[in-house]
């Protein structure tokens, strides 16, 4: 089978080593569980994540969270106190599960029925799968 790679987007700010491995990202996910409820999630992750490596804020530190939080419009304090809530602390638990019961074991992850597919360079597989299964 041919495989074929999506175009990847320049980056604004050039790659770097983050300074600090590994970090501590619970604070982060928290969050993600909110904007995944509420329809933001791929805009928090894009913006952790761009921080990480392209500027060397630390995912999960307070400043990187806080920084995406605003350029996105949204009340940092109030969504910082709310991810530290046991009804979100909760979710994230019943998210990890299910991913574990899914194989899940690292990111990105992705899953076509019962299918696993691990890993950005397998993206286009798991499309593929999904089309032709």
């Amino acid at each position: 089978m041919a495989r074929h790679r999506a175009p990847r987007r320049k980056a604004q700010h050039p790659l770097r080593q983050a300074s600090t491995y590994p970090i501590n990202s619970l604070l982060t996910a928290r969050v993600a569980c909110i904007a995944a409820e509420e329809g933001w999630c791929q805009a928090f992750t894009e913006g952790v994540y761009s921080l990480h490596w392209t500027r060397n804020v630390l995912i999960g530190s307070i400043a990187n969270i806080r920084t995406v939080l605003a350029e996105l419009g949204k009340e940092p304090d109030a969504l910082v106190e709310q991810a530290q809530s046991s009804a979100t602390k909760e979710a994230l638990k019943q998210h990890t599960e299910r991913a574990r019961s899914l194989g899940i074991f690292g990111a990105p992850s992705f899953t076509v029925g019962v299918e696993l597919f691990w890993g950005d360079d397998r993206l286009e597989e798991a499309i593929e799968w999904a089309r032709t299964h």
